[in-house]
């Protein structure tokens, strides 16, 4: 009954697939939002004209971003292993190869 109060432990790779699934999860729901907040602002001359659908570099920002907060949270090496796994889930999502997506990610860093 009181199972609940003891700290279960998430392996890397469930921990992986839920940072990958939440991530595109928060992505896919929020961002139509943020883009008409863009187009709306009056600080603009111009509209940008962000298109709600076009969601991939705020994919990129969100990822880099917190990949870069794994070190401070993982250590002995789990950092590096955790992101590994979440760029090898990712680029599968994505379809894009995972050096490539390594890449990308780390010119958003």
């Amino acid at each position: 009954m009181l199972a609940f109060l003891t700290k279960k432990k998430l392996t890397e790779d469930k921990l992986a697939d839920a940072f990958v699934n939440g991530v595109l999860q928060l992505v896919d729901k929020s961002f139509p939002d943020i883009a008409e907040m863009i187009n709306m602002d009056p600080e603009f001359e111009n509209c940008p004209d962000v298109k709600a659908h076009a969601a991939d570099k705020f994919l990129l920002i969100v990822v880099a971003g917190n990949l870069q907060l794994i070190t401070a949270h993982f250590h002995d090496y789990r950092d590096v292993r955790l992101t590994d796994k979440i760029i090898t889930r990712l680029s599968a999502v994505l379809s894009i190869e995972k050096d490539k997506l390594k890449q990308i990610i780390s010119s958003y860093q």
